[in-house]
């Protein structure tokens, strides 16, 4: 197996120092040559002048202008972090560098910018860049082409810098930086820079126009983003782009007195209030479509969410497979091996194998539990009906079976519970508000179960780091989890003394039951959940997650990869012995036979059984590249 080792480095660009500084110079300094120098100030700064006068001062900086960048090549930092964040808010990074490796006063600086890098370097490269630091740094990720143009296989992040600080201590001098990605702008500059101007930009979109234009007409609406360039793939759409509103959510008063105005524009939800910044209200154009911004180097990139089911079903088509050249990663597990072999779609994690610390978090309570949502809208346009309000729910109610959603203490009732949402004004479609409501419903859903997940590796399970895919996790993307029983160093303490969960395959599992029940009393149920989660063999258990948010960790030690990942909401599949829940008949499934993993119905979408402990919803609505 080659070997591989992980390399970050940051380069410094948009560099811009502080033009109104000037130096004075000490005696008998000779670094500015023969010949003198104009600055339009009529300062000569030639040595016989300084010579003459030594208490003059001249600029700091030689040339000035805005287009006056300097340029710092790749710097290797001492310690940092990159924090990867879903798409409403910005990442964010920090490093730590030492003081002779960026020799500047934070004092001269007046703006910059970063590109960050991560990626692997060969033992044979990176030998023979530390053998010879005279020659070209191959000890280093390659930051350029060969034609001279940015690495983007390992471009991380371009972002801005918040802070620049220099610590001089008695343990040394050492240079912090901390900033964030380019959304940081967006989110700092707010559409209200002057009076009447959110009015002005909102009226002037034409949301009739397909979603990316629309970006662009926004952010052309100031000097600072007209430069952004906005990308997006028809191919991904399996269709058309789609426009950000129909005509037939505008309001009417918003259409022209006869009601035949093109552009049909009315203010996208969430923009009835002031300081809206720039991205806030891109975030709010794409949800109307279903879409997603991010931004991949200077890029702003608009697509379809990512869903769960799509992601294995396109066949990396739509949605990359997160391995080497957009294939599946090929697994043959040796003989009695607990890990399945087969091919990969998604990157697969494993405890024992390539996961140092996981953990599993399941909300009971709260808020973060998925419940009936109610989207409500009035039509303003219907005279014969004024005011009368639009009601969809998700999941979608069944006349005929009550929807209940939480089970009340006395472990016989059940109750429903539900979140009224207002509509955004002017959408009275009800397939559109039906999508709004799963898409809230589905968010408070991902919140209920989750947990954080941390390694050193630099490739999910079966890869190396030749193929360091874990460098490429990104929020949004599908992880696997599964456990490699040998590996818990841990076992439930009722149980320990009576059965060894970790080598005891030869009992049955309803003999280990049987022993374990021994010792809890006459409880079955708890007796077969201990023994099936230490043997890891529930089958409809929920295996696959959602990462939403990755964060890189850089020091001396090496590299350290951990994120917080959260539950595609999905169908929950009851076991048909256990008999009916309240309101509904279970859905019918072997329980001898485990079930392959679900595909993507028609649409994107499949049945949803709305009693307790049964429906869940099927897909991913909100995701990240």
């Amino acid at each position: 197996m080659p070997l591989y080792y992980p390399s970050l480095v940051v380069e410094f660009t948009a560099l811009m120092f502080d033009e109104a500084l000037t130096v004075q110079p000490a005696p008998g300094l000779q670094a500015v040559g023969a010949n003198a120098l104009d600055f339009g100030g009529g300062i000569d700064i030639s040595p016989e002048a300084l010579a003459q006068d030594v208490g003059s001062t001249f600029p700091l900086i030689l040339k000035r202008g805005d287009d006056n960048y300097s340029h710092i090549a790749a710097r290797v930092p001492k310690t940092g972090t990159v924090e990867l964040a879903g798409y409403r808010q910005a990442s964010n990074f920090e490093f730590t560098f030492d003081f002779m490796d960026l020799p500047i006063d934070p004092r001269t600086v007046r703006q910059c910018s970063v590109s960050i890098f991560l990626g692997t370097v060969s033992a044979e490269a990176f030998g023979s860049g530390m053998g010879k630091p005279a020659a070209q740094r191959q000890s280093i990720v390659r930051t350029r082409t060969a034609g001279g143009d940015i690495n983007k296989d390992a471009l991380l992040m371009i972002g801005v810098l918040d802070e620049w600080e220099a610590a001089h201590t008695n343990s040394g001098s050492e240079v912090t930086i901390r900033g964030r990605d380019l959304r940081g702008l967006m989110l700092d500059v707010t559409l209200d820079q002057s009076p009447g101007m959110q009015d002005q930009i909102l009226d002037r979109l034409d949301l009739n126009k397909p979603i990316d234009q629309v970006i662009r007409d926004l952010i052309s609406a100031t000097k600072l983003f007209q430069q952004v360039p906005v990308v997006t793939d028809p191919s991904e759409w399996l269709g058309d782009v789609p426009t950000a509103l129909g005509l037939e959510a505008a309001l009417r008063v918003r259409t022209g007195a006869q009601g035949k105005r093109k552009s049909g524009r009315v203010n996208p939800p969430g923009t009835g209030h002031s300081n809206m910044s720039f991205w806030d209200l891109i975030v709010w154009l794409c949800y109307m479509v279903g879409a997603i911004p991010y931004f991949k180097g200077h890029e702003l990139i608009i697509r379809p969410v990512k869903g769960l089911y799509r992601q294995i079903e396109s066949h990396g088509e739509y949605d990359p497979y997160p391995f080497s050249g957009n294939k599946q990663r090929t697994v043959v597990a040796p003989t009695n091996d607990a890990i399945p072999d087969g091919p990969l779609n998604v990157r697969r994690m494993v405890y024992g194998r390539d996961i140092e610390e996981i953990s599993f978090n399941r909300k009971l309570g709260g808020l973060h539990r998925p419940r009936t949502v109610r989207v409500i809208a009035v039509n303003p346009s219907d005279p014969k009906r004024p005011q009368t309000p639009i009601e969809v729910y998700w999941p979608e109610k069944d006349k005929d079976k009550p929807s209940v959603t939480k089970p009340l203490p006395n472990a016989k009732d059940a109750a429903e519970e539900v979140i009224n949402v207002k509509a955004p004004a002017g959408i009275i479609d009800r397939a559109r508000l039906t999508e709004i409501a799963r898409a809230v419903w589905e968010e408070i859903g991902r919140g209920e179960l989750g947990g954080t997940c941390s390694t050193k590796n630099l490739a999910s399970f079966a890869g190396d780091n030749e193929d360091a895919d874990l460098l490429r996790l990104k929020p949004g993307d599908a992880v696997e989890f599964t456990f490699d029983p040998g590996s818990i160093k841990s076992i439930p303490p009722l149980a320990s003394s009576i059965v060894d969960f970790h080598s005891n395959t030869k009992k049955s599992f309803n003999e280990m039951v049987a022993q374990v029940k021994e010792s809890l009393g006459d409880d079955d149920n708890l007796a077969r959940v201990i023994v099936a989660t230490a043997r890891n063999s529930i089958v409809e258990l929920q295996r696959f997650f959602r990462t939403s948010h990755v964060t890189y960790g850089w020091n001396d030690a090496g590299l350290n990869v951990s994120f917080d990942f959260q539950n595609f909401v999905e169908v929950r599949i009851q076991n048909p012995d256990v008999g009916q829940q309240v309101g509904a008949k279970p859905n019918k499934i072997s329980a001898s036979k485990k079930p392959k993993m679900p595909s993507a119905p028609a649409s994107d979408q499949v049945n949803f059984s709305s009693e307790y402990g049964a429906g869940y919803s099927s897909d991913d609505t909100e995701g990240s590249p």
